[in-house]
Order: C-alpha cells, then sequence, then structure tokens
C-alpha cells in the first residue's frame, strides 16, 4: 500500500475488508480521538524538509544527546 492509498483509505467512510482493513479501522479509530483532523496526501517532491528530517533521523538514529554533548549509543 503507497502513501496515497494510505490518505484515501483513512477517509473512506466504508470498511475494508482486505489485509490492510484491520489496520486502517484502527487508525481511523485513534484519529477519533482528536477533535479535527485533516489526511491530506502530500508528494515528496512538496515536501522535501521532512523527508530530509526522516532520513537524517535514520542516519543518527544511533545516537543520543547526553547533555549537550552527542554520543555513539553502545549497542
Amino acid at each position: 500500500m503507497d502513501a496515497q492509498e494510505v490518505i484515501r483509505y483513512l477517509n473512506a467512510l466504508e470498511e475494508y475488508l482486505d489485509s490492510d482493513g484491520a489496520l486502517v479501522a484502527e487508525a481511523q479509530a485513534y484519529l477519533q480521538l482528536f477533535p479535527v483532523v485533516i489526511c491530506q496526501y502530500a508528494p515528496r517532491r512538496c515536501n522535501q524538509v521532512a523527508h530530509r528530517l526522516a532520513r537524517r533521523s535514520l542516519l543518527i538514529g544511533h545516537l543520543q544527546v547526553v547533555g549537550s554533548i552527542l554520543m555513539a549509543a553502545s549497542f
């Protein structure tokens, strides 16, 4: 399932019976806990800042901040 399809599923009113239906129903239940939710697809080229931040977090995911010093986590 791609990102655009996820948004279409989340915004749908009908129940899905395919393999992703339970996951979509659970996500919809969590979204109903908020007074206002807007699920909207944004292509990667329109959201490059968030994409770069996400990619960077994967690259430094093994690091942790201690005070003001960045240290590698020991695994």
